[in-house]
C-alpha cells in the first residue's frame, strides 16, 4: 500500500496493514560522492519497542506532578487510553502535503480496522 500504518496501544493492541515482515525506510540523507546515511526504519519489531518507551515516557512524566493535577490525569490518559501511531507515505513522489488528506474528516465513525494482539 501508498500508506502504512502501525497502530498501538499500552496493552499492546496493535493493528497494522503492514506484512508481519515488512520494513518502511523513513529517513535517509542523501549527499553527492556518499553512501546513504543513518536510515530509519519502521517494522514491527522496533516499533512495538518504542510503544514501551513511549507509555513508560508518559507514566514518567505524569510523576512529575501532583497526582491529582489536570497535567497529570492528562498524561496518564494518554497512556491508559490512547495510541501510539505511526503512519508513513510510501510514495515519496506525491505532493509533500498529500499525507496530509488521510487526516481529512478524523474523528468520524470509522470501520474497525483488521486487528492482531501480541
Amino acid at each position: 500500500p501508498s500508506v502504512t500504518y502501525h497502530a498501538v496501544n499500552k496493552a499492546g493492541r496493535l493493528l497494522t496493514n503492514c506484512a508481519e515482515d515488512s520494513a518502511n525506510a523513513v529517513t535517509w540523507g542523501v549527499f553527492p560522492g556518499k553512501e546513504i546515511l543513518q536510515p530509519t526504519i519502521v517494522e514491527r519489531v522496533s516499533f512495538l519497542a518504542w510503544k514501551d518507551e513511549a507509555f513508560d515516557f508518559w507514566n514518567a512524566w505524569a510523576r512529575v506532578y501532583d497526582r491529582d493535577s489536570p497535567a497529570a490525569a492528562l498524561l496518564r490518559g494518554f497512556s491508559d487510553e490512547w495510541y501510539l501511531v505511526n503512519i508513513v507515505e510510501n510514495n515519496f513522489q506525491k505532493d509533500s502535503e498529500a499525507i496530509f488528506e488521510l487526516f481529512a474528516g478524523l474523528g468520524q465513525q470509522l470501520p474497525p480496522p483488521a486487528e492482531k494482539q501480541f
